[in-house]
Order: structure tokens, then C-alpha cells, then sequence
């Protein structure tokens, strides 16, 4: 051990020398996902040994994230697998310190029918579905582990261009416009939805824009009872949902079209809340086919025991908006092919974007993370050098198979109930009281949100 770290050190002072610092690992992107992916090989018994440099093209984030803050606008619906790599890097005590909200329950329903799907935490034998969390405070949990960790962190260093190999195990040369060179035997693209490392891959990437926006915000709320809900409807224009927050205050993502969300911003606040508590509350369009099969088809459910839920629908009452907390943003859909390649992998966002409609992103990319490190720590034990070619392949093929069918899944239920033609509305419908009335398929549903 001691020889192998003077070896490292000896190559990290005459690669100063020569201007070009080298290391092991070289991850490029600060935000919640390239900072966790550092924390996670860093912390690794069999990979802490490894060089880790982190490049973040921003400024250098302070630490500084309190509960007295205000909530931001930007939330994450954390899953119990992301919850358990923040805690096993460290980083979850302090989130949950801090601050976090519980669900427990998710409803969901559509503007043409009052058919409801319900997910509770029993329907997976769970005591919880995910936790609500400020994407802010998981990178300032991330941050802070890694200040006190040996990773090598490069704040406002924009990349001129990679130079990737083309053979396995050669190293990359990472090119920044200040002149400085790095070279790395492996570079994980975490550079987000833009990314540059995949398009120095040059692979193909399928994507599509949904000519819509996500409106999002802090709403203030009137519940009944205490506020762990997941709310979800779909309207005319696109999705409309409520995360909890806390007992007081839910977070708002609005999937609408770029006109209507135009206008959502230039509301008054009060204007604003009427509208959004009218999307919520409004009665399911009256549609008489849609309306014949579904009675037909609560009528075989009974017949066969089975039964869609028949309670009321009443989501919380909104009562103010925050002040600056709406925003928008684009939303798409986007898939690389390829995620790997030689001494290369994509993580996160850089690889897929999805629809926000299921809160399922970050847990994408905290699910390649999961997948990547275990894989690199069986392969480095098994005496593997990191970014062996057999590792990446194993990563991409383990994580295209997770990830394709929920994109999409997500995807195609988007496009369903969005349509406006009947015999598209009528089967997303039946596909509601079908997941609503039969207990295992819900459970299959569940196992990929929780």
C-alpha cells in the first residue's frame, strides 16, 4: 500500500512538471448527481484509494443551507434506494436533520373521469413511498463531505474539448479554455442534459422536445389532516401536481403548454391560486363513451371481486403563493444510446432526461451511480484497473435495462392522457382502474417509484 501511494504521488509531481496533472478518475459535473458520484467512489473501501477529480464550470458552492431558509422551487421526489445511497455516503442524517417531508400516499387522477389510483405505503410493504427533498439541500449535504475528502475539486473550469481514445484503457486528455490539461483513465460525463461529454462521444442521442414547460413554485395549503400526500392530476394542457413540503406548504410542478405557462407567470398572485386550485378541483369532463365503458367496466370488477376506489377526491386548498418562487422551464425527453465507451461512461442526466411526471429523474441518475460504483468496486477487487471495458459494458447493459422501460412508461402515459382523441382517453381510463383493482400490477408500479 505504502509503494502503490508513493507511486501515485511521484506520478501526480512530475505530471505537475510537465503541466498536465493526472489522475484516476476524472468526473465532470458539480451538481447533485456528479458530486454524489465522487462522495459514493471516494467513500468505497476498495475504491478510496483512487485519484478523483471533480470539474464544476460554476463558482464554488457555499455551504450555507439552513431550515429557516425559505423552500426552494426545485424538489426531488427521493425513492428509498436514492435515500439509501445518500445515507450510505453519509450525506442523509444531514438532509433529514434539516429538513424533509414524507409520503405515505400518492393520488392520481385524469380531467375525464373521477376513476382515482391510489399507491400507499402498504401496497409494497413499506412504511413510506419517498421523501420530498430541496434539491439544494442535497447538494449542500454532498458539498460538505466533500471538503472533508481526498478529491481534487476545479470550480469555474470551463472544457475547450476531450480527446477520447479510441482503444480500451487508454487515457482521456481533458482541454480547458484557461489552457490547462488534465488526463484521467477514466471520465464520467455527469454535465447533465447538454452534455459535452456525450457529444465528444459522438453517439446518437434520441430525443424530442414536448412543447410544453414545467411551472414550478411554493404554495402555502389547507389540509385536513397532516400533508403527506403526493397529489397528481392530468388536465387538458398537460399535468398538475403537489408534493408535500410540511404541514403547511407543498411544492407546485405545473406541466403546461408554453403559451398558458407564459401567462401563469404574469398572474397575480391571487389569480394564480384560483387558477391552479380550479385545475385541481374542477369536475371530470362529461364524456359519454368514456363514461359507458367505465361503468361496464366497474361492473365486471365487481363481479370478480375486485374494486377501483369510489372515495371522494380532495386534494388540499391552495391559499397563497410564495413570492419569486414560480419559475419555468423546458421540458423533453432525451436517451443516449450509447453510455459507455472506451474509459468513458454517461451518468444521470448526460445519459436520459425524462418528464417530470413521476419525480423520477434525480432517481435515474442516482440509480446509475448505485449500479456504477458496485460494479467498479467488484471489478477493481477482482483485479480489474478502473474503467476496464468489461465493467462499462456490464453498467450500460444493467442500466439501460432499468432505465429504458420506465422512460418509457412515463413517456407513453404522458402522450395518453394528454390526447384528446376518445379511444385513447377510454383506454387510459381502463389502464387507471385496471392498476387501481388488481393488487400485484399496483405492486409493480410501486417498485418502481419506491
Amino acid at each position: 500500500m505504502l509503494c502503490r501511494t508513493l507511486l501515485i504521488w511521484n506520478a501526480r509531481y512530475y505530471s505537475s512538471l510537465i503541466g498536465t496533472k493526472q489522475y484516476d478518475v476524472v468526473v465532470s459535473g458539480g451538481g447533485m448527481i456528479g458530486t454524489t458520484l465522487a462522495c459514493a467512489l471516494a467513500q468505497n473501501p476498495t475504491l478510496k484509494d483512487l485519484s478523483i477529480l471533480l470539474v464544476e464550470s460554476g463558482p464554488e458552492k457555499k455551504s450555507n443551507f439552513s431550515k429557516d431558509l425559505p423552500y426552494s422551487n426545485r424538489v426531488s421526489s427521493i425513492n428509498l434506494s436514492s435515500k439509501n445511497l445518500l445515507d450510505r455516503i453519509g450525506a442523509w442524517d444531514q438532509i433529514q436533520s434539516t429538513r424533509t417531508c414524507i409520503v405515505d400516499t400518492m393520488k392520481v387522477w385524469g380531467h375525464s373521469s373521477d376513476d382515482l389510483l391510489e399507491f400507499h405505503k402498504s401496497h409494497n410493504y413499506q412504511d413510506k413511498i419517498s421523501y420530498i427533498v430541496e434539491n439544494d439541500l442535497i447538494v449542500d449535504a454532498v458539498t460538505k463531505l466533500l471538503q472533508s475528502s481526498s478529491i481534487d475539486v476545479m470550480y469555474g473550469m470551463k472544457v475547450a474539448h476531450y480527446e477520447l481514445p479510441e482503444q480500451p484503457l487508454d487515457k482521456v486528455r481533458i482541454n480547458f479554455e484557461s489552457g490547462d490539461t488534465v488526463e484521467c483513465k477514466l471520465l464520467l460525463g455527469t454535465d447533465g442534459a447538454n452534455s459535452q461529454v456525450r457529444k465528444a462521444m459522438n453517439v446518437q442521442y434520441i430525443r424530442w422536445d414536448y412543447n410544453e414547460k414545467g411551472i414550478v413554485a411554493t404554495v402555502k395549503v389547507s389540509v385536513s389532516n397532516s400533508n403527506k400526500t403526493a397529489w397528481q392530476r392530468f388536465i387538458h394542457t398537460g399535468t398538475v401536481a403537489l408534493l408535500p413540503l410540511s404541514d403547511e406548504y407543498s411544492s407546485l410542478v405545473w406541466a403546461t403548454t408554453p403559451d398558458n405557462a407564459k401567462s401563469l407567470l404574469q398572474m397575480t398572485p391571487e389569480s394564480f391560486v384560483d387558477a391552479l386550485n380550479s385545475e385541481f378541483n374542477n369536475p371530470a369532463s362529461q364524456n359519454e363513451p368514456i363514461q359507458m365503458v367505465n361503468k361496464v367496466t366497474q361492473d365486471v370488477f365487481k363481479f370478480f371481486n375486485l374494486s377501483s376506489s369510489n372515495e371522494p377526491i380532495i386534494p388540499p386548498r391552495v391559499i397563497s403563493v410564495e413570492d419569486k418562487s414560480r419559475a419555468a422551464f423546458p421540458l423533453g425527453f432525451g436517451h443516449s444510446v450509447k453510455y459507455v465507451g472506451p474509459s468513458v461512461a454517461l451518468l444521470g442526466d448526460s445519459a436520459h432526461r425524462i418528464h417530470p411526471l413521476a419525480g423520477q429523474g434525480v432517481n435515474l441518475g442516482f440509480g446509475d451511480i448505485a449500479c456504477f460504483v458496485k460494479l467498479s468496486e467488484e471489478s477493481v477487487a477482482n483485479g480489474y484497473p478502473i474503467g476496464h471495458p468489461e465493467c462499462l459494458t456490464k453498467y450500460e447493459s444493467s442500466q439501460q435495462k432499468q432505465n429504458v422501460p420506465t422512460m418509457i412508461s412515463i413517456d407513453l402515459m404522458n402522450k395518453v392522457y394528454r390526447s384528446s382523441l376518445t379511444p385513447v382517453k377510454i383506454l387510459g381510463n381502463l389502464g387507471f382502474q385496471l392498476v387501481q383493482a388488481v393488487r400485484p400490477i399496483k405492486r409493480v408500479m410501486m417498485s418502481r417509484v419506491s
